[in-house]
């Protein structure tokens, strides 16, 4: 029996060093890709400042202003000036009441309150009391706790108390003419009724002695 070839052993060597080596390449081959690197982390976001934004500028209110000015015209008594302020005060809070801006309410109560007195304190066709006692009455439902609807509240009722006697007197005076007028006219009927003086021509003649 033949004993084994030298070099047999170191050809399986080779073989299986080439085996190896040849899955080793597969191996090699077929490892999937490593994934890619992550981007670069983005810069974080600044930390918020502790320092509060300065808030809106808001531009400049003038009602106090225009508010001082009608009470001034209404000082030297030009009432047309000073109404033409108090007004343009609640028009222009009724005007832009649906933009955000608020007039506060002590300042209309105060052009409300100046806007009665001129109808109060006018002379001639611009006397206007009735317009007066609406405007304190609107004063004293919309502002009832301000120092204007207080003192609205009091004129108001001095002035149905006015009226009220003025329209007693005026029932007064018609009851008085009333009264003259039938006076009058009894007097007439009482002056119609008297017998006629009888005329001289029909006395009677007396004796002399």
């Amino acid at each position: 029996m033949a004993g084994p070839r030298p070099g047999a052993g170191r050809t399986a060597v080779l073989s299986l060093v080439i085996l190896l080596a040849g899955s080793g390449c597969a191996w090699i081959r077929n490892e999937p890709e490593p994934p890619p690197a992550p981007p670069p982390a983005s810069a974080p976001a600044p930390a918020p400042s502790s320092e509060p934004e300065p808030p809106p500028v808001v531009p400049r209110d003038r009602t106090e202003e225009i508010l001082a000015e009608g009470k001034a015209y209404l000082a030297i008594g030009d009432h047309s000036a000073s109404r033409a302020r108090f007004q343009y005060v609640l028009d222009r809070w009724e005007e832009e009441a649906g933009n955000g801006v608020e007039i506060p309410a002590e300042l209309r109560a105060r052009a409300l309150w100046h806007l009665g007195l001129l109808h109060l304190l006018a002379e001639g066709q611009d006397r206007d009391e009735e317009q007066a006692l609406s405007i304190l009455t609107r004063l004293v439902e919309e502002y009832p706790a301000t120092p204007e609807g207080v003192q609205a509240r009091w004129l108001r009722t001095l002035l149905q108390d006015l009226e009220g006697a003025r329209q007693r007197g005026a029932e007064q005076e018609q009851r008085i003419r009333e009264l003259n007028e039938t006076v009058e006219q009894l007097r007439r009927i009482d002056l119609n009724r008297r017998p006629a003086p009888p005329r001289a021509d029909t006395l009677p003649l007396t004796r002399e002695n």
